[in-house]
């Protein structure tokens, strides 16, 4: 007789499937509820949650691109997952920064890789790459800086008037 354990491997984590896609090896991806499971070319189940690196559990919305990176989407952002990289492979990006709403119901991914589309509760969101060197990107670094936070030389504390809004900035008088 198998154990519960053993059958629990040979299947998704769950029976509510959110998102499916196929990898350029053969992986069958699965985003449920619980988390993400993949079905290696072989036939063997490996399941993908918070002790795997999964920073939310709750998958809604699954997307591959040509270089078999994932996209997922969950009620509390989106997840750019690099399964096949080395190094760092987990990217979570959540607010207004990224997204018009948190809550992804769907993922789409443009030819190429980039920008990915995600349709949330208050509208469909984007997200693409910028390409720029460390120096690039350091200059608009010190930009940004020099316009809202330098004051004589020194950098000082801002105020936001509007929290997500950077060019309705004050320095305190102190």
């Amino acid at each position: 007789m198998e154990t519960a354990r053993a059958v629990w491997g040979r299947r998704p984590l769950a029976i509510d499937i959110t998102g499916l896609t196929v990898d350029s090896r053969g992986a069958l991806w699965v985003g449920t509820p619980p988390g993400l499971s993949v079905r290696e070319p072989n036939g063997v189940w490996r399941h993908i949650r918070g002790a795997q690196g999964l920073p939310i559990g709750h998958v809604t919305a699954l997307d591959i691109d040509g270089q078999d990176r994932l996209w997922i989407g969950t009620p509390n952002g989106a997840i750019h997952y690099r399964p096949y990289d080395s190094g760092r492979q987990w990217f979570y990006r959540a607010g207004q920064r990224y997204l018009r709403n948190d809550h992804i119901t769907a993922v789409a991914i443009a030819e190429g890789g980039m920008p990915v589309y995600f349709d949330t509760a208050a509208g469909v969101s984007c997200i693409g790459a910028m390409e720029h060197t460390l120096a690039e990107k350091a200059e608009k670094i010190e930009e940004r800086l020099n316009r809202f936070h330098r004051r004589l030389g020194l950098v000082v504390e801002s105020v936001l008037d509007e929290p997500l809004n950077p060019t309705m900035a004050y320095t305190l008088d102190e």
